[in-house]
This record gives structure tokens, C-alpha cells and sequence, in this order.
């Protein structure tokens, strides 16, 4: 009775989540776990139950209420709820009516490169919406392929790749070369045998580059080096105060196929998302 009173409870937290999904995604906390696979989820607005007192029959625990009196608990925070990334996964798929990655392997590997522009228009506010969008990509990835890694690129006039941590926290005043971040991508994608690793690649950027002549540059990398080795290619153009926005405009004009979108808020992290995946 009790696990089955657990499992209810489970479904109704997950129909809380889903029914506020969107909002869900763009503002609430997720707490990691010692268990990588774990989060806690913060979840308002959760019914607690309540309990009523009966008299002392057998198998009734006693207690210091009287009978027919009803014990509501204390008013709380948002309830703590641990789910697993798989469970996140699957509600993502389910609400954002996402199709399954296209797999070209029948050995289920898969490399991500994020690339970042960290020149001074690229602020904290601009990182912590690439930062949940990243993590909801990953979500989506990982509940689909048994061995994945992850590789970070960041960029300002040039660029590095760097860690996880750096990925989020480094901010440089200098301009930006886009290209240089491609030509690291591609050096890095030549380690990986293209017969047993899937790849993927997403660029989050303000849209500011040194010259137009670079951009085109970018676009000459996509077409002959990045593109025919990747399952997925996402731009997706943070909005900024100071980025000129005009990157992606290049991008249309000259691979007109290729798949971006725009954040200019946190509620558009959904979007941005579903466009990658489902290209809609």
C-alpha cells in the first residue's frame, strides 16, 4: 500500500511539472545530487495530504488526538523531489513532442561541443540562460546514448577549449573571431572515428563577429568540414545590449537549411530547444 501510495504521489508531481512545463524549465531550481543521474526539483503548489484520527481498532496506531479530528501538517516551502534525469527526459520529449536523435551508428556513442562567445557583451544574465538551455540538451541526449562526452570551446578574438566550470565563468573584454572556435571544433571532431561517434554541435552566441569576412569563413568550415560530420548543427543567438545580432542573418543568407534560434528571455529556452530537435 505504501509503495503504491508512493508511486501515486510520483505521478502527480510529474503532472504538476507537466502541466506548468514551459515555466517549469525557464525558472525553477534543479539541485544535483550526489548521484549524477538525480536531481531535486522544487515543486510548488503540491497538495500534502491529511490525516484524521480514528478510534484505537487493532492495527490502528495510537496517537494524541482525539477521534474524527483532522491533522493538517504546518505551512511549507516548495516540496524537494528527487527525480532522475531519464524521468526529465522523457516529460521533455513528451511536452515538447520531441523525435528521437537520429542515431547513425549501431554503436550508441555520442560527443557534444558547445561553443561559447565570452567577449565582454556576453554577461552573467546571457550564460545562465545558455547554462539551462545546455542542461536540458544534455538531458535530452543522455537519456538516448549509453556513452556520451562532452567537449567545450570558447571564444573571443580566439579560442580554447577549456572545462565545464570555465565554460560558464570566463568573460573576456577582447573582440571575436568566430572561425577560430570552428577550427577547434573541427580539429577536435578529427579525434573521434566517424564510424562508431555520433556528434553534435551547439554555438550560442550574440551574433557579434570581427568582419563579415570571417563570418563567411565560418560558413565555408560549416559547409565543407563541420556539417557533413555532424548529426546536428544548432546556432542560437542570445540577445544582448551590445551584440550586433548580425551573425545569424549570414547564416540564413548563406545556409539557409541550417537550423538556429534566438533567447532573448527565458521563456524562449523552450523554443530554442524544440527547434533544434524537432526543427520546428
Amino acid at each position: 500500500m505504501i509503495e503504491q501510495d508512493h508511486q501515486r504521489f510520483r505521478q502527480i508531481v510529474k503532472g504538476r511539472i507537466r502541466a506548468d512545463f514551459r515555466n517549469f524549465i525557464a525558472h525553477n531550481g534543479l539541485i544535483g545530487k550526489n548521484d549524477k543521474n538525480l536531481l531535486s526539483i522544487s515543486v510548488p503548489d503540491i497538495d500534502i495530504p491529511t490525516f484524521r484520527y480514528a478510534d484505537n481498532a487493532i492495527g490502528i496506531s495510537a496517537g494524541d488526538g482525539e477521534e474524527g479530528q483532522t491533522v493538517t501538517p504546518p505551512p511549507h516551502s516548495p516540496l524537494e523531489v528527487d527525480l532522475s534525469l531519464n524521468e526529465l527526459a522523457a516529460i521533455l520529449g513528451e511536452e515538447l513532442q520531441l523525435p528521437p536523435p537520429n542515431i547513425h551508428f549501431s554503436q550508441s556513442n555520442a560527443v557534444i561541443l558547445y561553443v561559447m562567445d565570452i567577449s565582454g557583451s556576453m554577461a552573467d544574465e546571457q550564460k545562465e540562460l545558455i547554462r539551462i538551455a545546455a542542461f536540458w540538451i544534455d538531458a535530452w541526449l543522455r537519456h538516448h546514448y549509453k556513452r556520451i562526452q562532452f567537449r567545450y570551446i570558447v571564444y573571443d578574438i580566439a579560442a580554447r577549449e577549456v572545462d565545464r566550470q570555465s565554460f560558464y565563468h570566463l568573460r573576456e573584454d577582447a573582440g571575436t573571431k568566430i572561425s577560430s572556435a570552428y577550427k577547434i571544433a573541427k580539429r577536435i571532431l578529427n579525434h573521434y572515428n566517424a564510424a562508431e561517434w555520433n556528434a553534435y554541435l551547439f554555438h550560442f552566441s550574440d551574433g557579434d563577429n570581427c568582419c563579415e569576412t570571417d563570418s563567411r569563413e565560418c560558413c565555408r568550415l560549416l559547409q565543407t568540414s563541420l556539417l557533413p560530420r555532424l548529426n546536428l548543427f544548432g546556432y542560437c543567438q542570445i540577445a544582448t545590449p551590445y551584440g550586433s545580432g548580425n551573425f545569424i542573418n549570414i547564416l540564413h543568407d548563406q545556409l539557409p537549411n541550417l537550423i538556429t534560434a534566438r533567447i532573448a528571455a527565458r521563456e524562449d529556452i523552450c523554443k530554442s530547444i524544440k527547434r533544434f530537435f524537432s526543427g520546428a
